[in-house]
């Protein structure tokens, strides 16, 4: 009875039925997870990089395989994170990032970023210019491509809702200094390339 919402480029990879104690999964892209509770049975996810381990919470992993770092968002109950040797408990809104190489930092702050994605939201609070364009990257299937490394400097403070690859492109023309050209992708699994100029 537990309950996986996927972002888009995800996958889930499962038994056809889970056998003994053990509720396992692979994680590939992004999945908010509300695991229904049960002390018998551990429910544990796999990525890339680390396994998150629980029995009953609501947890958000961030696992692309692109992302220069991967994460793990606690929004209710506990769970531990297992990175190599490493074992780390996650208290609500903790967040755990891990980089390719093993890294691993934690913070607390307000998780509903990581997650409004489920809710149909793209949540932006500060987030550096590149990581809101990776962001967006990941959620429309387009290459967003910055011409220009002075807009670097650049954050976004906002919160958009359904809006289109071209609703959200028109609305970085009018939150910051750029000008946006669509042009067709060398990528053939990408929809188009946006590039992005300084005005």
């Amino acid at each position: 009875s537990s309950i996986v919402h996927l972002n888009s480029g995800s996958g889930l990879i499962y038994a056809s039925e889970f056998k003994g104690d053990i509720r396992e999964v692979s994680l590939e892209g992004e999945g908010y997870f509300e695991v229904r509770a049960s002390e018998k049975s551990p429910f544990i996810v796999k990525t890339d990089n680390f396994t998150v381990r629980c029995t009953g919470t609501e947890f958000n992993i961030r696992a692309y395989a692109s992302d220069p770092e991967q994460s793990v968002t606690l929004v209710e109950g506990k769970i531990q994170i297992e990175i190599d040797d490493d074992r780390i408990s996650l208290n609500p809104n903790d967040r755990m990032t891990v980089t390719q190489d093993g890294t691993h930092k934690l913070t607390c702050e307000d998780p509903y970023r990581y997650y409004a994605w489920k809710n149909g939201e793209l949540a932006f609070r500060n987030n550096c210019l590149e990581e809101v364009l990776q962001l967006l990257s990941n959620t429309y299937n387009y290459e967003f491509v910055l011409m220009d490394d002075s807009l670097k400097k650049y954050s976004v403070h906002a919160t958009f809702k359904n809006e289109t690859i071209h609703e959200m492109v028109s609305l970085l023309e009018c939150i910051l200094p750029v000008k946006c050209r669509f042009s067709p992708s060398v990528n053939p699994n990408s929809l188009g390339t946006v590039e992005i100029w300084a005005k």
